[in-house]
């Protein structure tokens, strides 16, 4: 986005500097003057609005990007989280099966000496 540049706003740029009233003509020539200022202010808050607005938009947009990107972040966490609890219960599963296994295959001998002995 472009802001649009509003320039100096004083009384030489408005072009009231040199404002004289002396007679009827002099004074019609200053209300001109004047009325051409006050359209010149105008335009210039007009647009200086404009500009706030957008700011204002744009910044609607940027808070509402953050927070969907920390929403999507927090998701992402929360499933590597899942994931990571998933893969470590199997694993821990495995562990006691195995060791299970194992116990029971290093005990078969002496159940077996024991059943001859009978």
């Amino acid at each position: 986005m472009t802001l649009a540049s509003v320039g100096k706003v004083n009384t030489t740029s408005l072009g009231i500097d040199d404002i004289y009233v002396l007679d009827a003509k002099s004074a019609a020539k200053a209300l001109s003057k004047i009325d051409m200022a006050i359209q010149s202010v105008l335009d210039k808050r007009t647009l200086i609005g404009g500009q706030l607005n957008r700011l204002a938009a744009t910044i609607r947009t940027l808070n509402t990007t953050q927070q969907n990107t920390i929403s999507a972040e927090s998701q992402i966490r929360d499933l590597d989280f899942a994931e990571a609890s998933a893969d470590l219960a199997k694993k821990q599963l495995l562990m006691t099966t195995q060791t299970n296994l194992l116990s029971q295959t290093n005990a078969l001998p002496q159940t077996i000496m024991q059943l001859i002995k009978f």
